[in-house]
């Protein structure tokens, strides 16, 4: 097996979900992943970026079964300077400082960004770290491509979207990192970072340096610059969907131990899934640091999930 394998059946193929586990597995300084896998030193054919692919291993052969909604309520942070900085509830936020805090975890790998809103795999171990990456990001990182870095410190948790969270599994079943909690975030579709921000920017006429907040609310992709608040219908950026994403069929992150995004809860608040034992011991952890409330139904997030399994049988038939 050698990079060859993965270049040619994934990366060439447009599967690739930029998760960056391929990194993680190789030795240091082999492969680097900027839109997609790149090898920029010599290839030693051990296979390992093929045993932790996850477009080439398939899950059920590890045993990693998706997992059931135990406890679903929605929440919010109490702490103002998160909510100032998140996208709704800033739940995540509130749940990784809790968790180093209270030494449950040593690191986490998170999503953090360019001036340029260009998302960077970024490793914290602060809880001002945390603060900094705040907020949803808009285009894939490698954030795998952090885990042995972020593994140095200790016990670590990992935040990703269902497909990055579904490697992260695969990678730590190969023994790669010290992975101790799946922290998964709803998605319905990511987008490719340039090609997303020409629009905004030619549509604005400004730089993307110029973009104070963006984010998507009640089906409508809104930016704000100068403080004025400008909307997009989704359609004039459907072209910026990344490919494979329009492969993929999972919304809620069933592989998580929490699962956590804005739907079906009120406006500043986030729906937070509990899926096993280490869900329960994520939010009791934090469970102080945050307000909580009864979800009214979980309709809307099932409803999501029907039309991007729809969307996805359509691309599939093609």
């Amino acid at each position: 097996m050698s990079f060859d394998k993965l270049k040619k059946e994934v990366v060439d193929s447009g599967l690739c979900r930029i998760c960056g586990a391929c990194v993680a597995a190789c030795k240091p300084g082999v492969i680097e992943v900027d839109d997609g896998p790149n090898l920029i030193d010599e290839c030693v054919e051990c296979g390992l970026c093929t045993d932790v692919c996850p477009e080439i291993n398939d899950l059920d052969s590890f045993g990693l079964k998706e997992l059931d909604r135990e406890r679903s309520i929605s929440v919010r942070s109490r702490n103002p300077e998160v909510i100032e900085k998140s996208q709704d509830g800033g739940a995540v936020t509130s749940i990784l400082i809790s968790l180093l805090n209270k030494n449950e975890i040593d690191a986490a790998v998170v999503v953090g960004q360019t001036d340029s809103w260009k998302p960077i795999p970024y490793v914290v171990t602060r809880p001002e770290e945390v603060l900094e990456s705040a907020g949803t990001k808009f285009g894939s990182a490698a954030i795998l491509s952090k885990v042995r870095k972020a593994s140095q410190h200790g016990e670590i948790a990992v935040v990703g979207t269902p497909c990055q969270i579904e490697a992260a599994k695969i990678l730590n079943e190969n023994g790669v990192g010290n992975i101790k909690y799946y922290i998964g975030v709803f998605c319905m579709k990511n987008f490719q970072h340039q090609q997303l921000f020409k629009v905004i920017t030619d549509k604005a006429e400004c730089d993307a340096c110029d973009i104070e907040k963006i984010g998507i609310n009640k089906g409508k992709f809104n930016y704000k610059i100068n403080g004025s608040e400008s909307i997009l219908e989704l359609s004039e950026i459907n072209h910026c969907v990344r490919p494979v994403c329009k492969e993929c069929s999972e919304f809620e992150s069933k592989h998580s131990d929490i699962s956590v995004g804005s739907i079906a809860s009120s406006n500043g608040w986030s729906t937070l899934i509990i899926r096993n034992e280490k869900g329960k011991k994520i939010y009791n952890t934090a469970k102080k640091d945050l307000k909580t409330k009864k979800l009214k139904t979980l309709k809307p997030i099932d409803k999501l999930a029907k039309i991007k399994q729809k969307q996805t049988q359509k691309q599939t038939q093609k």
